[in-house]
């Protein structure tokens, strides 16, 4: 199962991770292999402001925060996080330490045209 969820909506990373996360553990109880893409562009990227432990103990948007700290289990179950690098540079931000392990594409338009050639189902969050 090949599958790319887009989100592009800052107040949609704990609906796109609850999503990704569940079908990732559906498959692996189905014995099903699965290859999830998690692609952030537009004002998603913005998740990236901000130390998340910082931002829970003094209430910030503590939704925000737990999303943030949460995306550390999609890359422990080896799901793929990619930041749109444009619209990343339109917001002066560079990729914080904790997220090291997304990957960062020019275009993310691009690369969810090119996933979707490769037979990856698209699912907007």
């Amino acid at each position: 199962m090949k599958a790319i969820f887009h989100v592009n909506d800052l107040n949609k990373w704990t609906t796109t991770l609850n999503s990704a996360l569940n079908m990732h553990k559906v498959a692996k109880e189905n014995g099903v292999p699965a290859d999830i893409y998690i692609v952030s562009n537009g004002e998603s990227v913005l998740i990236m402001k901000g130390d998340p432990e910082e931002m829970s103990a003094e209430g910030k948007d503590p939704a925000l925060a737990a999303a943030r700290l949460r995306l550390q289990e999609a890359f422990e179950k080896k799901l793929h996080v990619c930041f749109c690098l444009k619209a990343m540079s339109l917001r002066d931000l560079s990729l914080p330490e904790d997220l090291g392990r997304a990957e960062l594409v020019a275009s993310s338009a691009f690369r969810m045209a090119e996933l979707q050639e490769q037979g990856y189902a698209y699912i907007k969050s």
